[in-house]
């Protein structure tokens, strides 16, 4: 009777061994791909473009190593006259232009990183002889869709740009096509940009590519203006408006 028992049991163990391959053929496990929620968590070693994790969203963006130190994620540059930012509402909700260029990260973004954990802001202009000047704010915070995308949060002001950002806080942000300023006049369009404007502005780092000194009187304020340092009728060579977790 063992030798029988044996056979059978070896029998039924290969059946179930056979079983199991078959069914594990068939079964596929999902994995999923943990990614980092900010460029300060993910710490890269040199500058460029990479994946986080906004909610339920994992977006491209690019990360900064080398402006202010590590961890900043570049929501806005400006280093050329390539790029439209003359652009709609939707253009300026979605982002548009090259993360290795000039480009807009997108206001449903900007509220998202800004809300998932607090943030501060660094802002670098470079004129075109070369010269650097920042602005940083200690806390940044940027409102959802349903309140137009205010600068709901500006924290304390350090730099040597000087600051022309404050005068813009609680400000809904503006495009020529959807005009929510104070002013009797539609700001974006008079001063071809997209921004938090008022009455109208103090900063226009979305306006036209103007390359510098510009005296016509019709492009007063219209260039990519900070003024704070060099006035409304100088337009920057490059910006870069970044924020890091706290």
């Amino acid at each position: 009777m063992k030798p029988i028992c044996f056979a059978l049991c070896v029998f039924s163990l290969g059946l179930f061994y056979l079983a199991s391959a078959e069914i594990g053929e068939n079964v596929k496990i999902q994995t999923y791909k943990k990614y980092s929620s900010s460029c300060k968590e993910l710490n890269p070693k040199k500058s460029g473009v990479q994946k986080i994790q906004v909610g339920s969203d994992v977006i491209e963006v690019y990360c900064d190593v080398t402006i202010a130190g590590k961890g900043w994620l570049v929501v806005q540059r400006r280093v050329s006259v390539e790029e439209n930012f003359y652009r709609n509402w939707t253009s300026y909700q979605t982002g548009f232009g090259d993360l290795k260029g000039n480009f807009f990260i997108g206001l449903n973004n900007l509220n998202k990183i800004s809300s998932l954990q607090p943030q501060e802001l660094y802002i670098e202009l470079v004129d075109f002889a070369g010269e650097k000047r920042y602005a940083h704010y200690s806390v940044f915070h940027v409102g959802n869709v349903y309140s137009n995308y205010p600068i709901t949060q500006l924290g304390a002001y350090s730099g040597t740009a000087g600051d022309s950002l404050s005068y813009h806080l609680y400000q809904p942000f503006s495009t020529f096509d959807r005009d929510n300023d104070n002013a009797t006049i539609n700001c974006a369009a008079r001063y071809m940009g997209a921004w938090w404007y008022r009455e109208c502005l103090s900063s226009n780092l979305n306006g036209a590519y103007l390359g510098g000194n510009h005296t016509d009187p019709a492009l007063f304020g219209s260039g990519i203006v900070w003024g704070e340092w060099k006035g409304f009728t100088y337009s920057y060579k490059t910006v870069n408006i970044m924020v890091r977790p706290k």
